[in-house]
């Protein structure tokens, strides 16, 4: 699906993993009926269900409303199914877990979430109304287990995800909430080959599964946001030093949907990747960029709009890449009759339904914020002449190129701006707006040529600033 489902791992397996202990919780043979404000200890529990292990050191369930002898039916069946129709029976103030771990043994990879302790409350009809955790980790094949210091979660629909997990549940006409919010705080992982990843927090709001969901095969649409990420990297081939990358922030979303599940938002973003260029490294690429003055390469991308249902219409806010101190580059636009198949089918029924879209407005800007000065510099200190020499040279041999490219464009909106930015860069916008009635599609827009062959469709603006 495009832009709407999001990468699986962690996001679901917190779900997962709290739904499972939950479900395997609500099988245990209690002694008794649990009355009001009564607590049942239970010690070294450990349980199964569909291709799944719970073992904890200790579970204690205040308020539970199940049954003893239905609970003891559902455990001596041996059948899953009977575990998790227990489980939307299931009420109670609060379940705590004391070293709890849940792991997958069979269906797929080693995975398993485990906390030190962990605590559900307010469960009713198979739902958790919050779940709080501490010295969590999680895990999935053979790479380290990931480390967190805390957890919390709302409005968790436990019982639809043991089903859906099990393979017991009906997929969907409809989209399915099954998560309002998840915060994961100090997160540490080693995914292997001497790489270190850490993030100061996590967080998934809004996660509902898609129509059609199946075990294994989740449409997910929801957000992600993970801020201050630290990658450290181990040295690289003739290095001494390691190296740290640093995320200011990762966002994912597609939410927001339509009466018909289809996401009305989409954003993407990469907020100040920082990149240290060490004065040890001597790679050539490097040596380059540290030569324009700088001790880091800082990068910011983002990729945000939002779809109408109603005018079926894509509005590109930004799709563009920004680089302080240097330069930038955005697109924006607008595209009209944008069907909801793009977002929902699969790639090769989707890109057909794109082939039905047409161009409202589409614009491109470049904007110089010291690229061009810092090149100059570097090329006035390597080559020993004035700074005011160079730039004018460059400024020459950039408009040659420039008058040699353009001189058989007969409209020469674009010639000019392009003269203009090469010779004082600043900021160059350039715009095409689709004729009043005329068609602009967006397949041939895109294609090689394609703009050539329609230009008595659209009009086309430059302007410098």
């Amino acid at each position: 699906m495009t832009g709407q489902v999001l990468s699986r791992g962690w996001r679901l397996l917190m779900a997962q993993g709290l739904a499972l202990a939950v479900g395997l919780a609500a099988s245990l043979p209690l002694p008794v009926r649990a009355q009001s404000g009564e607590t049942l200890a239970l010690r070294d529990v450990t349980l199964s269900g569909r291709g799944f292990r719970l073992a904890a050191e200790a579970i204690d369930i205040a308020g539970s409303s199940a049954p003893r002898a239905s609970l003891e039916a559902a455990v001596r069946s041996g059948d899953p199914d009977a575990l998790i129709d227990r489980l939307g029976q299931l009420g109670a103030s609060s379940v705590s877990f004391t070293n709890m771990r849940v792991e997958r043994t069979e269906g797929g990879p080693r995975a398993f979430l485990g906390f030190a302790r962990l605590q559900l409350t307010g469960l009713s009809a198979g739902r958790i109304r919050q779940a709080q955790g501490t010295d969590g980790q999680f895990g999935s094949g053979p790479a380290q287990p990931a480390r967190f210091a805390t957890f919390s979660a709302n409005e968790l629909d436990a019982a639809f995800l043991v089903r859906l997990i099990g393979g017991a549940a009906q997929p969907s006409d409809t989209a399915r909430p099954v998560l309002r919010s998840a915060v994961l705080e100090r997160l540490d992982a080693s995914p292997g080959t001497g790489m270190r990843v850490s993030a100061r927090r996590a967080s998934l709001s809004d996660l509902r599964l898609m129509p059609g969901a199946r075990a294994g095969d989740f449409g997910i649409l929801g957000a992600v946001e993970i801020s201050d990420i630290r990658l450290a990297t181990p040295p690289r081939t003739g290095q001494t030093e390691p190296n740290e990358i640093r995320v200011k922030a990762l966002v994912i979303g597609a939410d927001r949907p339509s009466p018909d599940d289809v996401p009305t938002r989409y954003r993407a973003r990469l907020d100040e990747v920082t990149v240290p260029l060490r004065e040890t490294d001597t790679t050539p690429s490097i040596r380059n960029i540290r030569a324009l003055g700088l001790d880091a390469l800082v990068v910011s991308a983002a990729l945000e709009g939002s779809w109408s249902p109603a005018a079926r219409e894509l509005k590109l806010e930004r799709l563009g890449v920004d680089l302080p101190g240097l330069g930038a580059i955005a697109i924006a636009g607008l595209i009209a009759n944008v069907a909801p198949e793009v977002f929902t089918e699969i790639p090769s029924a989707a890109n057909a339904r794109w082939n039905e879209a047409q161009v409202r407005t589409l614009s491109v800007t470049i904007r110089d914020n010291g690229l061009f000065e810092r090149v100059v510099a570097r090329d006035a200190r390597a080559t020993s002449r004035p700074v005011p020499d160079v730039r004018a040279a460059f400024a020459r041999q950039a408009s040659s190129v420039v008058q040699r490219m353009m001189e058989t464009v007969p409209n020469r909106t674009v010639p000019d701006a392009l003269m203009r930015f090469v010779s004082d860069p600043k900021a160059l916008t350039i715009a095409v707006t689709a004729k009043p009635g005329a068609s602009l599609p967006l397949s041939a827009l895109l294609a090689r040529g394609g703009m050539a062959t329609l230009t008595d469709r659209f009009d086309i603006t430059a302007t410098n600033r």
